[in-house]
């Protein structure tokens, strides 16, 4: 993955440019925040129930020392407006729009914050990837391309390197315009130290993560890393310029989210978790049944 120097993050100046964009959630933040809801929710759309397999990616299961999980199945694309989504959304107490567009034209769901995006998904029946899973998925098609290792959709056909390219370069390409996805992590400061919450459900119009752990090793600065470093839960633990992905670590109440521009391609886990905006949306997953 070819990245050029950060000169620019967002269409910025890479100067203060993450502040900014951080810092901008909060301006946003009071349009988007859920309204409380009263009663508890049932999932609208049960797991087992995907009316197109084909448009999602079998995402294996795997084991990363004592973290393991099974076969998933991994959206191509960003979470889309369609009339499940409103419902779900308005039970929820707010409301969404397509308000981004991918290269090959299929819009998607954006201006939802992290809680937002978590729920919605959540509601829906669908879980939101983890950094692990993310990573994993990125892996995979990466194999598909450069290695042509089999990579299957959720209806069970081989994809050629022409099918993967397109969403391989949705997410990773360095290009103009910038898009940006959140994933299901975030950090807490707990007696001192960090700790990641993911794998979260909805539980009493609560999102509760099932997992909860002390970081393990980790970089803990700002920098280019090693993208065969990561560890059981989804951070590098080594410094490369090689491979050209850059990365924000974690701090306190940050959460975490992928974007690529024109600039870099940045794993971002010092997110505002009040952040919205139009190109910032919410990739589907569920257990493959």
């Amino acid at each position: 993955m070819a990245i050029k120097n950060p000169y620019k993050l967002f269409g910025e100046p890479v100067e203060g440019a993450l502040e900014k964009f951080l810092a901008g959630a909060q301006r946003d933040a009071g349009n988007n925040a859920s309204a409380p809801i009263s009663q508890p929710i049932t999932p609208l759309i049960p797991a087992v129930n995907i009316s197109d397999p084909s448009s999602y990616i079998i995402l294996p299961g795997r084991k990363h020392g004592l973290y393991e999980y099974p076969d998933f199945l991994a959206a191509m694309h960003r979470l889309s407006h369609n009339s499940d989504v409103e419902r779900a959304a308005k039970q929820l107490g707010f409301e969404v729009a397509n308000s981004g567009t991918e290269q090959g034209g299929i819009k998607y769901i954006g201006n939802i914050n992290r809680e937002q995006a978590i729920k919605l998904n959540a509601n829906l029946g669908n879980s939101t990837l983890t950094l692990r899973q993310f990573i994993d998925f990125k892996e995979l098609l990466e194999s598909g391309l450069v290695n042509k290792a089999m990579v299957y959709n959720g209806a069970g056909r081989q994809l050629s390197t022409a099918d993967i390219q397109p969403i391989y370069n949705e997410i990773f390409e360095v290009r103009k315009p910038w898009r940006s996805e959140w994933l299901d992590a975030i950090f807490t400061e707990q007696n001192g130290d960090l700790f990641i919450n993911y794998e979260h459900c909805l539980a009493n119009n609560n999102l509760t993560p099932n997992k909860s752990e002390k970081l393990e090793e980790y970089v803990t600065k700002n920098s280019w890393i090693d993208v065969s470093s990561f560890n059981k839960q989804g951070l590098p633990t080594k410094k490369s310029k090689a491979q050209k992905l850059y990365y924000y670590f974690p701090v306190n109440d940050t959460v975490a989210g992928f974007c690529a521009d024109s600039g870099w391609a940045v794993l971002g886990c010092y997110r505002n978790p009040l952040g919205s905006y139009p190109s910032l949306g919410v990739r589907a997953a569920r257990k493959k049944i």
